[in-house]
């Protein structure tokens, strides 16, 4: 996990890699770069390193579980 404060009186903000988001989710990376390709993932590119804004990431994962939860109960 990386944290990074962009100024010392703003909040922490924690970043993930590719391989904590896989674990968290108990899938493989490939999956995470599949739905972080199909747009599905919002995430930062750090020079050549790819990481996930933890925030960010559970609001677009909420709002997959939401849209699914609709299509499966109509």
């Amino acid at each position: 996990m990386i944290d990074k404060t962009t100024h010392d009186t703003a909040p922490s903000t924690t970043f993930l890699t590719q391989e904590e988001v896989a674990k968290m989710l108990r899938v493989s990376q490939r999956h995470v770069a599949n739905l972080q390709r199909k747009g599905l993932l919002p995430y930062l590119r750090l020079g050549r390193r790819v990481v996930y804004e933890r925030t960010r990431l559970m609001k677009a994962l909420d709002a997959i579980t939401a849209r699914t939860a609709k299509e499966v109960l109509g």
